[in-house]
């Protein structure tokens, strides 16, 4: 008997996490099947296919090669045709090639687009199983299972791990060489060393802005040497003999140059063996640079249901306050109180806590507002970070009261948690918290990727077949192909765009309505659009609104 329980328990966890990763695969798959490509995703698949098969990097030079090279990779095995003109497009525009590549009239696009979101799926497998290990070694068994549920309903997770784009990718690669990071430093080896230097390299030639690992790498390393002074990992970095001179300089080197020779391999391997590849992944690293640092023109910046000519650093908090779960949140402050009060495995939480402000902090810099998907690689650290409730004295140490109290307070959080996920289905992607009363007051808040990508518009055709609507004005914000998915659309007139909407259907966009409705002017549409009463007959999937302007 004592044999078969030890054989069910060992059995338990496993068979969770299959069940667990399961759901999480289950939800993205069937959700992706009925979204349209992303603005950013004709272009991505593109420049992974070109590199695959021209060996041409010029097309989509501002990304690393890897994520867009994987999504493509199934690609490999149906007959795509690539535009003969397309170094000529690549001048024009980088969504122009993409939009003329995908929607080939030979092309089956649902098909394409399919495949093509299946690795970064995979990939998404791959962070959970590595949050539960992290959160286990830190937590138990409990702490990597509640960690996990955290991470398989992410509304945020389950909506860019779904769309060919590099912000997931890199935040499963980050996550992973931080995990092997910290267990190097706790217990050295060459081993471990090897594996973070791989991860990291996967890392930096997934998205640019992985760069930012190696600054976190260093403020780990130091907080290590200042909080654990007679530690394994001093002794290998300033290694001596009895006399105090320094030795073992072999081994030194081996823990400094094994880890970028890994690095300059990967990049090497990424860029097709191309002995040009640190030139170009230096132009990269430029375009990086105008990303985040430099205003490149005029614009307007949306926040809060107003614009502005100048970026606000209020964006990324607001971002994060309304995008984030409120079951989150209040994960977040009691785990901070909680670490407030126990700094025992201060080193341990610090590995977890530093990437987390690191990340973050970047995004102020970002002069784009580009919203969520910037610091989407915080997420999986919070998750285990707040694991350690499930570890809590509240649920060992505590009595009966104390103890209910805590376990009832952990289970309605995180069914809450579960429901408002739950809830936004399939539309991850618009999901705005309670606090603000949910997706469809998104639109009062935040515009871009954060609720509108163009993802909807394949859903428009089947709509307009059940309401018997034969044509519609399409006012969308994307680079997908209406005519491809059967929709019939009206041109905006000359009394459309000066004198504000006339009489029939109207399919308009949340980025298009967001800008309607408060400065018209400033998009080339007349003060009529301002002063109209909008009410939608329709929304679909948060992002399309559906108007029938004149009727009764």
């Amino acid at each position: 008997m004592e044999l078969k329980t030890s054989s069910s328990k060992k059995l338990y966890t496993p068979i969770l996490i299959f069940i667990l990763l399961s759901v999480l695969i289950f939800q993205a798959v069937s959700s992706l099947s009925i979204k349209s490509p992303t603005y950013d995703e004709p272009y991505h698949l593109t420049s992974g296919y070109i590199a695959l098969t021209k060996k041409d990097y010029r097309y989509g030079a501002d990304h690393p090669p890897l994520l867009k090279s994987l999504a493509a990779l199934p690609l490999l095995f149906l007959d795509l045709k690539i535009p003969e003109n397309y170094p000529e497009l690549i001048q024009q525009s980088m969504f122009t090639l993409g939009s003329k590549f995908l929607f080939q009239p030979q092309h089956d696009v649902d098909q394409i687009v399919f495949l093509s979101r299946l690795p970064l799926v995979l990939l998404s497998c791959l962070l959970g199983f590595y949050v539960f290990l992290w959160a286990k070694a830190l937590y138990g068994e409990k702490g990597g299972l509640f960690a996990l549920i955290l991470y398989v309903v992410s509304p945020n997770i389950l909506a860019y791990s779904r769309f060919v784009t590099t912000d997931f990718g890199v935040s499963c690669f980050i996550f992973i060489a931080c995990f092997y990071f910290w267990n190097y430093l706790n217990n050295p080896s060459l081993q471990k060393l090897c594996l973070t230097s791989l991860f990291l390299g996967l890392a930096l030639v997934s998205k640019f802005s992985a760069i930012i690992l190696i600054p976190i790498f260093f403020i780990i390393v130091c907080v290590k040497l200042l909080t654990e002074r007679e530690s394994k990992l001093k002794n290998l970095l300033i290694p001596q003999n009895s006399d105090g001179t320094q030795s073992n300089l072999q081994t030194f080197f081996m823990h400094f140059g094994v880890p970028l020779i890994i690095v300059l391999i990967i990049i090497f391997f990424a860029y097709g063996l191309s002995f040009n590849f640190l030139t170009l992944y230096n132009e990269g690293v430029n375009h990086l640079k105008e990303t985040y640092f430099r205003n490149n023109g005029p614009r307007l910046y949306y926040l809060l249901g107003y614009f502005f000519y100048e970026p606000s650093k209020l964006y990324p908090i607001v971002t994060f306050l309304v995008k984030t779960p409120v079951s989150t949140q209040v994960f977040i402050v009691i785990s901070l109180l909680v670490l407030l009060n126990n700094r025992k495995n201060l080193f341990n939480e610090l590995c977890l806590i530093i990437p987390i402000v690191f990340v973050f902090a970047a995004t102020f810099t970002d002069v784009n507002h580009t919203g969520v998907r910037r610091f989407l690689p915080i997420y999986p650290f919070i998750f285990v970070f707040v694991a350690k409730l499930t570890n809590h004295k509240f649920f060992s140490d505590s009595g009966p009261l104390k103890k209910q109290l805590a376990f009832a307070t952990m289970t309605i959080l995180t069914l809450w948690y579960v429901v408002s996920s739950v809830r936004v289905y399939p539309d991850y992607l618009a999901y705005f918290n309670e606090a603000i009363g949910g997706p469809k007051n998104g639109i009062n808040y935040l515009d871009n990727a954060n609720i509108d990508w163009g993802q909807d518009l394949k859903r428009l055709k089947p709509y307009m077949k059940e309401a018997g609507i034969d044509k519609i004005k399409l006012m969308y914000e994307g680079t997908a192909d209406s005519k491809y998915y059967g929709i019939s659309t009206i041109p905006l007139s000359k009394e459309d765009r000066q004198l504000g909407p006339q009489s029939g259907y109207y399919a308009i966009s949340a980025h298009y309505l967001i800008r309607l409705i408060t400065i018209p002017e400033a998009f080339g549409f007349g003060p009529g659009w301002k002063k109209k009463v909008y009410k939608p007959i329709k929304v679909i999937g948060h992002t399309i609104y559906i108007f029938n302007f004149g009727s009764s």
